[in-house]
């Protein structure tokens, strides 16, 4: 079984992330959450250089596995909505599981190396947008990223062995 990237807690306003889904309901908020499978990839960053005669620059990301990475969290999340996109603020909740390098000492039981979670983040917030979660990723108010060891002490499936 892969790693898991999983992304819960989208509100329609600025409120509190984490709250129960019944309190967000009462309270007049739209919650979705859902689960995308495989380990999760973080958007390298974009260059720009204009060739001589051009009239637009070209474009070029830094890792390749973005796009494929995106449109699975687009795909999932387009299942996931029910409607059309939020025009509203959001608040992100993001909780990224890696895979444990077996290098990592036992003691270590958070990534604390790259990935970058604000990288994680963006590649994430792209496939939301693609999959009509929200109309643009500036909506997005609050976000919170969490990195965590697939199979390990807070990976709520407790997958060991992965």
């Amino acid at each position: 079984m892969a790693p898991e990237t999983e992304l819960g807690h989208l509100a329609s306003d600025d409120g509190a992330a984490g709250s129960g889904l019944a309190a967000q309901q009462e309270a007049g908020r739209n919650m979705i959450t859902f689960t995308v499978l495989g380990e999760p990839v973080p958007k390298g960053s974009t260059k720009a250089f204009y060739r001589p005669g051009m009239k637009y620059p070209i474009v070029t990301h830094d890792n390749k596995r973005t796009k494929p990475w995106a449109e699975s969290v687009a795909t999932v999340a387009h299942e996931a909505i029910a409607g059309p996109p939020c025009p509203d603020a959001i608040v992100l909740w993001v909780v990224c599981y890696l895979p444990r390098p077996k290098s990592a000492p036992k003691r270590v039981i958070r990534p604390l190396k790259k990935p970058d979670g604000d990288k994680l983040l963006r590649a994430i917030k792209d496939g939301c947008t693609r999959g009509g979660v929200y109309v643009d990723d500036n909506q997005v108010v609050l976000s919170i990223v969490q990195k965590e060891f697939a199979g390990g002490m807070f990976d709520p499936l407790e997958k060991r062995g992965i």
